[in-house]
């Protein structure tokens, strides 16, 4: 989040992200979008996936608008930590048990590590 962050308040983009394309695990997404734009664009949203998630009308039309995307070093892409599901929730459940300090104090590399170190299956 802080390097999204950064790079959105270092530049002039209307939206920065990490999933056009997706190289982070789903569920370690980071969409930022300048609010004048969205503003702008919610009057032209006509599909109910503009509605679902509003950067679906971004992405369908990003020629009209300047995103820029960040990438993981690794492809990451197929490694699932969303909880939107009960088992999704059972797997998020998983790693945290194995967690020896606060959440915060752990970044994507540990969290691999402890998914790989525990085989928890999180890939899609």
């Amino acid at each position: 989040m802080d390097k999204g962050i950064e790079i959105y308040d270092q530049n002039s983009y209307d939206i920065v992200t990490n999933v056009f394309p997706r190289s982070f695990p789903k569920g370690q997404s980071i969409e930022i979008i300048n609010s004048d734009i969205f503003k702008t664009a919610y009057e032209n949203f006509t599909k109910e996936e503009h509605f679902e998630h509003v950067t679906n009308y971004f992405y369908s039309n990003s020629k009209n608008y300047s995103i820029f995307n960040f990438e993981s070093k690794i492809n990451l892409n197929n490694i699932r930590m969303a909880v939107d599901t009960r088992k999704d929730f059972h797997i998020i459940k998983q790693i945290i048990s194995n967690f020896e300090k606060p959440h915060t104090n752990y970044d994507m590399s540990q969290i691999l590590d402890i998914i790989e170190r525990n085989k928890i299956k999180c890939l899609e």
